[in-house]
């Protein structure tokens, strides 16, 4: 009997590539507001700033492509993707029907110990906005909704709600530019974890799912409110953003 081939896979990086944080850092960027939408990105610029060369900048600009944050045109180049009413009411819709889902499948499975885990998690939100802590309210809110969607043993349901989730992230992160919607946030939440200490998964999913799509369309109507009147110039000066911190070479 033949010898069966030993298939040689390379070894991967023990530190991340220089393409690898030049996109993390434009990531962020994107996500915080820093770069704005519709915000012309040149990649000369970008990589004088970091202190790299223009092809890792290239290639995480084509990764940012990919997950809708950079639009590439031919003639433009880069630019930060806008805003569109359209495709975040289509987010917030495709994500009330998969989590409905999850919230009636996790009910059936729910133990003290994943109520305790999301009133934990609740209370770590709430003390996260109340010191303006955005960074510790992203973590503990995708905690919260993990927690849950695990519950619901569904494995391929889980994943694409956690690519969802991770799509969204930039309008949580501009979402909380907006102190307006804190306790509208927190509150769709509560209600949800009070359903599910009932037991009532079926009641627990329509009521959140009435919620969250209410909450979708009051945080397309901030953001998409504030996008227009930056863009209208209200007198008031844009702050300065900070350039993508210099990257070492490697």
């Amino acid at each position: 009997m033949k010898p069966r081939e030993r298939i040689v896979i390379p070894a991967l990086p023990s530190q991340p590539t220089v393409r690898e944080v030049a996109y993390q850092s434009l990531r962020q960027l994107i996500l915080n507001g820093t770069l704005a939408p519709n915000q012309r990105l040149f990649e000369n610029e970008l990589a004088e700033q970091m202190g790299i060369s223009r092809t890792p900048v290239r290639e995480a600009l084509r990764q940012l492509e990919t997950e809708g944050l950079v639009r590439l045109n031919a003639r433009r180049g880069a630019v930060v993707a806008g805003l569109s009413a359209a495709e975040m009411r289509e987010e917030f819709q495709i994500r009330a029907a998969l989590e409905a889902l999850a919230i009636r499948l996790a009910a059936a499975h729910l133990t003290a110990t994943h109520v305790q885990a999301l009133a934990q998690m609740l209370r770590r939100m709430e003390e996260a906005l109340a010191r303006g802590d955005g960074a510790s309210f992203l973590k503990h809110h995708r905690a919260f909704h993990m927690t849950l969607f695990t519950a619901a043993q569904a494995p391929r349901l889980c994943r694409m709600l956690e690519n969802l989730l991770d799509g969204g992230e930039r309008y949580r992160q501009l979402e909380l530019m907006h102190r307006a919607l804190d306790a509208d946030e927190l509150a769709h939440h509560a209600r949800l974890l009070e359903r599910l200490k009932q037991g009532d998964g079926e009641r627990a999913a329509a009521e959140y799912v009435a919620d969250f799509l209410a909450h979708g369309e009051r945080v397309i109507q901030q953001l998409l409110g504030s996008a227009s009147e930056a863009e209208a110039g209200n007198g008031c000066p844009r702050r300065s953003s900070p350039p993508p911190r210099r990257l070492r070479r490697g």
